[in-house]
């Protein structure tokens, strides 16, 4: 999936992510989404830079769903995900 955050202090930085629980930051078996440079981010931190989902498989939306990740889908990933269908 792809993320974008829209945070004047990120300065729109948009980088890939994947949610894992192969990571150190994940306990317990709860996944952290960690982005391209290596750092995870939990639900607050996705809150705080105000990233979005700019590119995502309808698997991934529902596996951020389960693990508490409720980020913003642009209008492009979101007809990309449900193939132009509302």
């Amino acid at each position: 999936m792809k993320l974008k955050a829209f945070s004047p202090l990120l300065n729109g930085y948009e980088t890939k992510a994947a949610l894992t629980t192969d990571h150190a930051a994940s306990s317990y078996g709860r996944p952290v989404l960690v982005i391209d440079n290596g750092d995870a981010l939990g639900p607050a931190d996705c809150k705080l830079a105000d990233y979005r989902i700019i590119e995502a498989s309808a698997d991934e939306l529902a596996a951020l769903d389960a693990a508490g990740y409720w980020m913003k889908i642009e209008a492009a990933a979101f007809l990309k995900t449900t193939g132009g269908r509302p």
